[in-house]
Order: structure tokens, then C-alpha cells, then sequence
């Protein structure tokens, strides 16, 4: 049986588009800059910071901003704007550079009555929403101490995964303790220290002990303890945060004799052994990983595929003709992983013109789309649980016009999890409908 990483064959398929084609037209974004919001998976913006006091007949000031954060593939100015609700909205402009940006959209208006509002933030053909809590007319801020031992905050507790690049989300949280003498509203943001910020809002109901959570944004930028600086009033304290070397991970390793044992569609007598190989291929200027794979040694081995790793992200040389199934090879190489970026993040592949001579002579532009759909989460296969796992979803897409068409609803679409210092771990081919057709599960490892 032949395997290629993300290469089950879902690209037989595309007579059936092709021949159920029609014209569509859309008005495309006038932006200069191109790219998407960054997302948890319930819709939420990243990076979740909403500063200052939102309060019923109050208008808001220049402190009362929020910040979300956009994966930038085409650099340029940018607006970006919320939708105008309880009497007030979000805007912010600037210019982005090309990756991750967070940028801060400040907040106009007068907030009319108490609630919780979800502001949608849109840019270029993305979407997420802010939740923005509006307390009370009259309400007062809240007079609060932090609690230390020294300098440090008493049994602060830090969770989530810190890495260098990698950006920060819902799971990078600080619990602190403080001492509430006055109820009342409160809002606290750190500083920026190695990229990253911290910050919680709310409401004290009582007095005493209480602790609260702040929630990390941003992007660690290097390795090592960061001490992050917190204030309140009079009062003040430290956290550390410790940051690993993202450098260190490797979600699709590529050492010498690395080899991989996988099963198909629970069948234990149709495998597959995949190796890595001493050898490297040139191509584009770039050296690569040579892989083999065979589904009886006694019979040889085949060529798996040509991979390389540059910073985060993950290439692998291909024939693209062939794997959409042109007649003609278009050999050019796919970013097919990124372990730095956040679930939601999408991106795509360069457009690719061919024919395929079972549906015509016309040729067809596609490329292909990837999502992370799931990040660092653990994903058990065969019995065995593997942490640190990201699920990357690959579809087609297909250049109509002016505009580009998601094929999933027709040809379905290609579900991959990479397992941190691992590699593939699971493999699935979805219908159009979402459910499982056939799958590739790991059922042994050995990565030197």
C-alpha cells in the first residue's frame, strides 16, 4: 500500500469539481495587508487582553483597549475594526509585517447598560470575537494589595507551555494572591517582558484573601527564566516564567535510521515501515532528509519523500503534478507544518496549473490550504498517549475566476498529527461530512 505523509489519496477526486464547476464572484478584500485573526477553537480572539474599566454611562478613554493578534502573510497597512454594540466599538490601524502580529484596537464611545458584549473582529476573510464586560453604572474600583514573600508573589501558580516563538493562549495562565480592603472593579496588564504580558479584569464582590487569574499574551522571544513585574496600587511582586527552546522540539525528526512501524485501518496485517535515511537530496538550493518506506522489507524499499526543517516550519520536496494527479510533474516544495503558531492558524501552498486528462484538456489552477486545527494537544493511538500533539488539516482548493473555492465540501480532507519529538503519529482521510475513511495509526517508533 503506498503512503506519503498527507498524501492519502484524496486528489483522484477532482472530476467530480471540475465537472460540477460554476462561476461564483465575491468582492475581495481591498486591504493592502493580507492575512487572518488568530482564534481558540470557541471563535475567541487571540490574544485575549481586554485593559481598563468598561462601565455603563462612562465613556471610554484611550486605556480601555483590546488586543488580538493576526497571522500576516502579505505586509501592509491595515483597518481593522469591530461591530459598534451597547454604544461602543474597537478600531485600530497601522501596518503589519509578514508573521504573527499583535496589535491593539482602542475602544470609542459610552458604554449604555451593564452585560457582556462580543465585539466581532474581522480582517481580510477571518473573524473572532472579544467578550468585553461592561459593569454597573457608579461602579467603584476596587483597593487591593498584592500578597509576596519578599519580591516574589506568594505561591503564584504558573501554567501552561512557555517556548521560544511560540505564541501564548488560554492554557498560559498566572494565579496570584491579594488582599481586597475595598470591593469594587479592578484591571491589571504587566508590562512586556521577552514578548510577553499579562492581565486579568473583574469584579471584587467581598473583602479579604482572594486570588485571581491573568492570562499570558504575546510571544516569548528567547530562552531562560523571565521575570515578570506586577503592580497594585502601592503594592507590587514578581513571577517567573520559564521558557524553553522551541529549538529543541522536532514534531517530524529526520536523524539516520529514525524509523517508524504504522497500521492501517486497524488491519495488522496491511503495515507500513518508514526510515530515515544517512542520505540527503538537493534541490532549490536546500539539502533534505531522504525517507524509504516499504510494506515488506524482503521486497525493498520505495522512496518516502524528501523533508527538510528550517526555524519552525517543516518542508518537504515533492512532486506536486503527481500528487494532484496532473499529467505532467511539478516538482517545488510544501510548507506542511508550522510548531509555532497557534490552533487556527491557516496558510497555503502556491498555486499549481495542470490538465488531467481523464476530465479534459482545460487546465485547472489549485492549491492547497493548511489549518492547524488543534495545538499541543494529547492524542492517545494504539493504547499509547502522546502529548504534545498538533493536528494540521490539509484541503484543496480551486482557483475559479478570481476566486478561490474550498474543494472539502466535495473531496473531503486529510487529518495529520505530529507528536513533539516523534513525528506522525496518526493519519486520517475525511469524506465531506467529516467522518474517518481510512487511517494510518502509529504502532511503533524508534527516533535516534
Amino acid at each position: 500500500m503506498n503512503f506519503r505523509r498527507a498524501c492519502i489519496p484524496l486528489f483522484g477526486f477532482l472530476m467530480i469539481i471540475v465537472s460540477c464547476q460554476k462561476e461564483t464572484s465575491y468582492e475581495l478584500s481591498k486591504a493592502s495587508a493580507q492575512g487572518s485573526l488568530q482564534s481558540e477553537v470557541d471563535g475567541t480572539c487571540l490574544s485575549k487582553t481586554v485593559n481598563g474599566l468598561f462601565t455603563a454611562s462612562t465613556a471610554v478613554t484611550s486605556s480601555n483597549y483590546i488586543e488580538v493578534q493576526v497571522n500576516v502573510t502579505n505586509p501592509g497597512a491595515y483597518f481593522i475594526s469591530s461591530d459598534t454594540l451597547n454604544g461602543f466599538y474597537f478600531r485600530g490601524t497601522g501596518n503589519f509585517i509578514a508573521g504573527t502580529n499583535t496589535i491593539k484596537l482602542t475602544g470609542t464611545g459610552t458604554p449604555v447598560a451593564a452585560g457582556t458584549n462580543n465585539f466581532l473582529i474581522s480582517f481580510d476573510s477571518s473573524y473572532c470575537y472579544v467578550p468585553v464586560v461592561v459593569l454597573p453604572a457608579g461602579t467603584t474600583e476596587a483597593v487591593f494589595t498584592l500578597q509576596g514573600s519578599g519580591s516574589n508573589c506568594l505561591d503564584a501558580v504558573v501554567s501552561g507551555t512557555y517556548s521560544s516563538g511560540t505564541v501564548l493562549d488560554a492554557t498560559n495562565k498566572v494565579d496570584i494572591k491579594v488582599n481586597v480592603t475595598q470591593p469594587g472593579a479592578y484591571t491589571i496588564t504587566t508590562t512586556a517582558v521577552n514578548g510577553m504580558t499579562f492581565s486579568a479584569s473583574g469584579l471584587f464582590t467581598g473583602t479579604g484573601d482572594q486570588t485571581i487569574t491573568l492570562t499570558g499574551s504575546g510571544t516569548p522571544g528567547t530562552a531562560g527564566n523571565s521575570v515578570i513585574s506586577i503592580s497594585a496600587g502601592t503594592s507590587s511582586c514578581t513571577f517567573a516564567i520559564t521558557v524553553t527552546d522551541a529549538s529543541l522540539f522536532d514534531y517530524y525528526p529526520r536523524t539516520a535510521n529514525s524509523n517508524w512501524s504504522y497500521e492501517f485501518d486497524d488491519n495488522p496485517d496491511d503495515s507500513l515501515l518508514v526510515v530515515a535515511t544517512p542520505g540527503t537530496h538537493s534541490a532549490l538550493g536546500n539539502t533534505y532528509s531522504i525517507f524509504l518506506q516499504t510494506a515488506d522489507v524482503s521486497s525493498g524499499y520505495d522512496s518516502s519523500g524528501y523533508y527538510r526543517k528550517a526555524g519552525n516550519n517543516y518542508y518537504e520536496y515533492i512532486d506536486v503534478g503527481g500528487l494532484i494527479q496532473f499529467d505532467a510533474a511539478q516538482w517545488a516544495e510544501q510548507n506542511f507544518l508550522k510548531d509555532n503558531s497557534p490552533a487556527g492558524t491557516t496558510w497555503t501552498t502556491a498555486a499549481y496549473t495542470g490538465t488531467i486528462a481523464s476530465i479534459g484538456t482545460t487546465p485547472i489552477t489549485i492549491r492547497i490550504r493548511y489549518t492547524i486545527t488543534q495545538k499541543d494537544i494529547a492524542v492517545t493511538v494504539k493504547a499509547v498517549n502522546y502529548p504534545n500533539t498538533i493536528v494540521v488539516q490539509q484541503s484543496l482548493e480551486q482557483l475559479t475566476g478570481t476566486v478561490w473555492t474550498d474543494l472539502s465540501i466535495g473531496l473531503g480532507s486529510i487529518k495529520s498529527y505530529y507528536s513533539r519529538n516523534i513525528g506522525t503519529i496518526k493519519q486520517e482521510q475525511l469524506d465531506a461530512a467529516g467522518t474517518v475513511t481510512t487511517k494510518l495509526e502509529l504502532r511503533r517508533y524508534n527516533v535516534f
